[in-house]
């Protein structure tokens, strides 16, 4: 009975996970941001506090193209205000012009026709949800000058094929590309530190992806569903493997962590199921419940250290439930059956 209830518990967990993270994390509907005033341009502004303006789409709501001034009264157009052009549905291109330092929360968000976004050199900081469920947005250029991308910037953008992240960035935001299905291509710079949770849920066309050198956490469900991945190679660096992590990354045949891994959160690598072969070594402490369940093709466990430093490590219930019965976990000094491990 409890391993059924296992079963079912995980299956659920397989079928329904990106179902409940599409209810869990929806951007809440939001009008067009009120604004100070209206230009005789047609756009809204907010005088913000170092006398620059903030910009929206004051009139143009029903405007198919549009070119963001870069003054209004002499004076610099520096930030996209949060809302600023949020369901702005006919919208199918923008033109940002250079001076833009902040894009602001939900300032594109649910523009459902807008089909490519270039992002000036000069802008710092994208905000939360400021691109999410635009589903039509096939590309985007990032400037050089960009050092932080918020929660959900591109969630649920259905249609984004490439994304390749300047240096300045050293974290992915939880949900940031989350349910992006047709992403196929991501290029991490090695400055990158952490990964969110759910940072690449759902991005089921994403291949194999290079982990950055200085990457240390990789958060829950970051790729969770991301199944054409065939291999997993986790840097050294890296101290966590959080719940759920790499759940139905089913093409994956080769997994190698690195050596400064400690822990293996719940249900890391369920429903891997072409994984044949594990790599780790003598940091681990713990692995958690269900880490490897339904690996059914795992049949070698190479563990860097001793038979006894195996023995210490904290292995929960569950951690290799249907790994095959013929795996061995390889230690330095011996070789352990599975059904004793």
């Amino acid at each position: 009975m409890k391993r059924k209830s296992c079963v079912f518990i995980l299956v659920t967990i397989f079928f329904f996970s990106l179902g409940l993270l599409s209810a869990c994390f929806q951007p809440k509907p939001q009008a067009f941001v009120t604004t100070d005033e209206v230009g005789e341009d047609g756009f809204g502004y907010n005088l913000l506090e170092d006398g620059s303006y903030g910009v929206a789409i004051g009139n143009h709501t029903d405007s198919e193209e549009i070119t963001i001034p870069s003054e209004y009264k002499g004076k610099p157009v520096s930030e996209i205000v949060d809302g600023g052009f949020h369901n702005a549905k006919k919208l199918r291109s923008v033109d940002i012009p250079v001076g833009i330092k902040t894009i602001g929360a939900h300032a594109f968000g649910n523009c459902a026709n807008l089909k490519e976004i270039q992002i000036p050199e000069g802008v710092t900081v994208i905000r939360p949800l400021a691109f999410s469920t635009c589903v039509s947005l096939e590309s985007v250029t990032f400037p050089e000058s960009l050092t932080e991308i918020g929660d959900g910037s591109f969630y649920l953008c259905h249609k984004l094929t490439d994304i390749e992240i300047p240096c300045g960035v050293t974290e992915i935001k939880s949900n940031t590309f989350a349910l992006c299905y047709e992403l196929a291509n991501v290029i991490l710079p090695d400055g990158i530190t952490i990964i969110e949770e759910s940072a690449f849920e759902g991005c089921g066309d994403l291949t194999d992806i290079t982990f950055p050198s200085e990457l240390t956490s990789i958060g829950k469900s970051a790729f969770d569903g991301c199944g054409k991945f065939t291999e997993i190679v986790i840097p050294d660096k890296v101290t966590s493997i959080g719940d759920s992590a790499f759940v139905g990354c089913g093409n994956v045949t080769e997994l190698v962590i690195g050596k400064e891994v400690q822990n293996i959160g719940r249900y890391a690598f369920y429903f891997c199921l072409n994984l044949t072969a594990v790599t780790m070594s003598n940091k681990i402490s713990t692995i958690d419940y269900c880490a490897f369940y339904a690996c059914h093709c795992v049949t070698l466990i190479n563990f860097n250290g001793t038979v006894e430093e195996w023995a210490a490590i904290n292995k929960v219930t569950g951690w290799k439930e249907n790994v095959s019965a013929e795996c061995i976990v390889h230690c330095i000094d011996g070789d352990i059956p599975i059904s004793e491990a």
